[in-house]
């Protein structure tokens, strides 16, 4: 997958098949658009994902870049351009849009889009515009209906709600695959290893929004090979009075180095919210206990 983040970068030589917007979690709605893009791209398309980026994240996401271009690059995609919502390309009229990027810099024969789709300055552009402009400028509109699950329309913003909850099969339903969180190891401070059950530490991006605290069941990956493991998520609050959030995956099959390689843990089953114990021998027969309950998701 090739990837432009600067416009006046972009240099695409081939005719592609272009959808546009800002693919929150890339759910189940956005992978209907993307597999109907791969299908009018056909053989003599390349398909082309605009990801617009708002300059400013009002609410925590639910994937990071670097989350959101595997997810892609995994589903085919071809080619991806991040533009930000900055002044200037808010103020660009929805003509100028299809005209200067859509035309001019991506070389757009066919857009695919959802029921609901705007942009340009005012949000201007709609199904009609392009539609209209397409006539004269020579490319087809592809418009969708939108995904629903449960009669309920599938959206990042019920994901989120979803996902603070806890929610877990909810999430993975509309998602299309367990919710999860990708970060390289750092050291910690190696008291689990003491306790019996040593951990890979990842700091979550402080952006991206993230489950309630507490112990889960998850399946790790790294370096292509995934393991079944035990995750708390929290400020561990029995060993430390600091706020940094961490994510500590102890795996199981599992012996070797991790540090400064990536790790994403996806999450499977919630066991118990984190807790303050009242000494670490006290915590260490939770662990115990949370460790077990962790195998027996996996019938280890």
């Amino acid at each position: 997958m090739i990837c432009y983040d600067d416009i006046d970068a972009i240099d695409i030589t081939e005719y592609t098949a272009v959808t546009a917007g800002k693919f929150d979690g890339v759910h189940k709605g956005h992978q209907k658009l993307l597999s109907e893009l791969a299908k009018a791209a056909g053989k003599d398309l390349k398909t082309l994902v605009i990801r617009l980026k708002p300059m400013n994240h009002a609410q925590k996401r639910l994937m990071t870049d670097e989350e959101t271009a595997q997810v892609f690059e995994a589903l085919g995609v071809d080619i991806l351009v991040e533009l930000r919502l900055d002044s200037e390309l808010m103020q660009l009229s929805a003509e100028s849009f299809v005209r200067d990027i859509l035309i001019e810099k991506c070389r757009m024969k066919t857009f695919v889009c959802g029921a609901d789709f705007s942009f340009g300055r005012g949000k201007a552009g709609n199904e009609a515009l392009l539609e209209t402009m397409g006539k004269s400028l020579g490319f087809e509109t592809i418009v969708l209906k939108k995904e629903t699950e449960e009669k309920t329309e599938v959206s990042s913003t019920r994901i989120r709600k979803l996902l603070e909850t806890g929610d877990l099969q909810g999430t993975e339903q509309l998602l299309g695959r367990p919710y999860s969180i990708t970060g390289t190891v750092v050291h910690g401070r190696h008291l689990a290893t003491s306790l019996g059950f040593p951990t890979a530490n990842v700091i979550p991006d402080p952006e991206k929004i993230l489950p309630p605290f507490g112990v889960y069941a998850v399946q790790a990956e790294v370096e292509d090979v995934t393991y079944p493991g035990m995750a708390n998520l929290g400020v561990k609050p029995t060993v430390t009075e600091d706020e940094q959030v961490l994510l500590e995956v102890s795996l199981m099959n599992f012996s070797g180095d991790l540090y400064d390689k990536k790790l994403k843990a996806a999450f499977l089953e919630f066991i118990r919210p984190e807790q303050k114990f009242s000494s670490i021998d006290e915590l260490k027969k939770q662990l115990t206990k949370d460790y077990e309950a962790c195998r027996s998701c996996f019938d280890l």
